[in-house]
């Protein structure tokens, strides 16, 4: 009797073992996304009150992007910086990095070449003024637009040029560089000499101008030094690093932490049926690499490098075989520290903002069915979701300045 007792208590400790070894597998980040998610804020939103502060204050455009807002997080008071952009066609860039600066730029380039933008600073002051597109630099195409911007920096912000060419398709034209505070602009292609690069490669420049990414005539990725013009790392499958999941001209989705000390992108292997994010310092040494069954996108570094938040459609059962859209946050060189799951079937993850505290985030969602996106924060230590709405706006998030921003009351 007794033998059976003990065979029985046994049985049940290597069940229950073996229990908790299969599910520790499926928390992990690696072993294609097994991790089935569970989360504490899926409780439904709730309207911003007196009662709940945050740092900072957070911008906004309306959908067609022709007014800028301003939410204070301290007082709520919603500030209108524009409520009529006067420039035809434009574009809102994101806020610089140091909360200081909205652009608005023209899309349409001018048949002189000429582009119309506005700068707009937190201390209430606008400065309009025209760039010019020199033709002669593009070769014989004429540069239609001017889209896609990004800040590589507080005073340089990243441009792509489009041309029509003979179908009257649009092609990527270059890729430039342009400083709007000191009136000047570069050529990518122009600016530096970067052996065996695609054609049509995309770039991507830290933010002190000492390392660009780009895909050589391979389509293999190149991180090289600008200071020493040397190559310092090159990827393919001999170092179990996937294929760059978009052969792009744009590559939007290098993200580099604020100090440029590191950058994550990425990157898929779709015959494997593997997508991942790599992260990596600038000197081209592997810091982390986090794989999955379905493409991250929408990489956020909080300010202090430390953290990274992305979205992606993760597996809700071991099979795979029901997803959710969550957003994932994770440290540099460790695990998983939070899921943040309180999205809709859509929502827009390249919207993620860090507050400047780096304790708190804001992302774009379509909550609960709903038709309009909501713009929504939470603190990172508490489930609670806050839902920002200013009078029925669907708002597009620009940025999380640490300044309190003010209504023009000047423009040059």
């Amino acid at each position: 009797m007794r033998t059976n007792i003990n065979r029985i208590f046994w049985g049940w400790i290597i069940l229950v073992l073996g229990v908790i070894v299969f599910l520790s597998g499926c928390v992990s980040n690696k072993g294609n996304n097994a991790h089935i998610t569970s989360c504490d804020n899926e409780n439904a939103g709730k309207p911003l009150d007196q009662d709940f502060k945050f740092p900072g204050t957070l911008l906004f455009a309306d959908r067609l992007e022709t007014e800028i807002i301003a939410l204070d997080g301290e007082t709520h008071e919603v500030i209108p910086i524009i409520d009529d952009i006067k420039i035809e066609d434009t574009s809102i860039s994101p806020l610089t990095p140091d909360g200081k600066w909205l652009m608005v730029f023209q899309n349409q380039i001018s048949d002189q070449g000429q582009v119309k933008i506005q700068l707009i600073s937190y201390q209430g002051i606008i400065e309009n003024k025209s760039i010019f597109f020199i033709d002669s630099y593009f070769g014989e195409r004429k540069i239609d637009f001017w889209q896609q911007v990004i800040w590589r920096n507080n005073s340089v912000i990243q441009g792509h040029a489009f041309s029509s060419n003979l179908e009257g398709a649009y092609e990527m034209g270059e890729i430039t560089l342009l400083n709007p505070f000191q009136m000047n602009w570069s050529i990518i292609t122009k600016k530096y000499d970067l052996p065996d690069h695609a054609a049509d490669s995309g770039y991507s420049i830290s933010p002190d101008f000492s390392r660009i990414i780009f895909l050589n005539k391979k389509y293999n990725l190149v991180l090289y030094d600008l200071i020493h013009n040397r190559k310092l790392w090159e990827y393919s499958e001999r170092n179990d690093i996937y294929k760059y999941n978009n052969q792009s001209t744009i590559m939007h989705d290098v993200v580099w932490s604020d100090d440029g000390s590191i950058f994550a992108i990425p990157i898929a292997n779709t015959d494997k049926d593997v997508r991942g994010i790599l992260v990596m310092d600038k000197n081209g040494n592997m810091m982390n690499f986090m794989d999955y069954r379905n493409d991250p996108y929408g990489l956020s570094w909080s300010h202090d490098g430390k953290i990274i938040a992305f979205g992606i459609s993760r597996c809700s059962d071991l099979e795979c075989e029901t997803i959710k859209p969550i957003i994932s946050l994770y440290r540099v060189e460790g695990d998983l520290i939070q899921d943040i799951c309180a999205l809709g079937e859509d929502y827009d993850s390249r919207s993620i903002q860090w507050s400047p505290d780096d304790e708190y985030i804001a992302y774009a969602s379509l909550l609960n069915s709903s038709t309009n996106t909501k713009i929504l924060i939470q603190k990172l230590d508490d489930s609670q979701v806050r839902i920002v709405e200013i009078e029925g706006r669907e708002l597009k998030l620009l940025g999380w300045s640490k300044y309190k921003w003010v209504i023009p009351t000047n423009s040059n």
